[in-house]
């Protein structure tokens, strides 16, 4: 019993590390995804505005440079609801280019053509924007490494901590039981001993007298018993015995 608490107690503590590493791990995995998401979200948009540059009438590449907006923008927020401190590494880049984005997109919606020095604009702001999320990912993916090998060793230093205290758990068992047999082959030998005395001294009189509380103090108490009915019924025949040679000297 003991030993099954003493397993849980560290079960429960390693899991619990294990949970919270494991949720680091989940996060920092998230948090890239979240990145890597709005780079689509940005490529789209410009390859639909250069699209929209060279044929102003393409409804399709119209809708797409919006959906492209909107997927920086949803992706955007997800990584702010993350992680804040992460988001505002990025947020002045985002915020320029969100901005010209749905500006240029408004210009387009309303029927009017995008002029070259827009598009170079929108470039630069696209580019400064998807190099600070590189940055950002290439750190990210440091972390997720460095946090992936910390919940492998420690997943591992959990199986081996388990398997030693169970290791320990049995030898402990093993130990224990060797002891107690052995105790167990002395206390036979003993009571052994002693009715073999008894009955070699062809004499009922002489007793175990275990005062054990265990089985084989039990044992012993009940060939006292034994004895104790064996020794009332010598004594019995032996006073038969008696009287019958009293009659005997009598009837003579």
């Amino acid at each position: 019993s003991i030993g099954m608490l003493v397993i849980s107690f560290l079960t429960y503590n390693s899991l619990k590390q294990i949970n919270v590493k494991y949720h680091h791990t989940h996060k920092i995995a998230r948090q890239t995804s979240y990145l890597k998401s709005m780079l689509i979200g940005g490529l789209l948009f410009n390859s639909s505005s250069g699209v929209v540059f060279m044929y102003p009438n393409s409804k399709k590449a119209i809708k797409s440079m919006k959906q492209g907006v909107d997927k920086v923008s949803t992706f955007a927020d997800k990584l702010k609801q993350c992680d804040i401190k992460l988001y505002k590494n990025m947020s002045n880049e985002y915020a320029a280019f969100k901005d010209y984005a749905l500006k240029l997109y408004d210009k387009v919606q309303s029927g009017n053509k995008l002029e070259q020095k827009e598009l170079k604009k929108r470039l630069k702001l696209w580019r400064e924007l998807k190099f600070k999320v590189l940055d950002i990912i290439k750190v990210q993916k440091g972390l997720k490494q460095k946090a992936k090998k910390k919940f492998d060793r420690l997943l591992s230093n959990t199986i081996s901590q388990t398997v030693i205290v169970l290791a320990a758990i049995v030898f402990i068992i093993v130990v224990l039981l060797l002891l107690f047999s052995k105790s167990v082959v002395k206390a036979l030998e003993l009571i052994n001993k002693q009715v073999s005395d008894i009955l070699n001294s062809n004499s009922l009189e002489t007793r175990i007298n275990s005062s054990g509380k265990d089985e084989l103090s039990a044992t012993a108490n009940t060939i006292d018993k034994i004895l104790d009915v064996a020794q009332a019924a010598a004594d019995r025949a032996k006073e038969q015995a008696l009287n019958a040679e009293e009659k005997m000297l009598e009837a003579q």
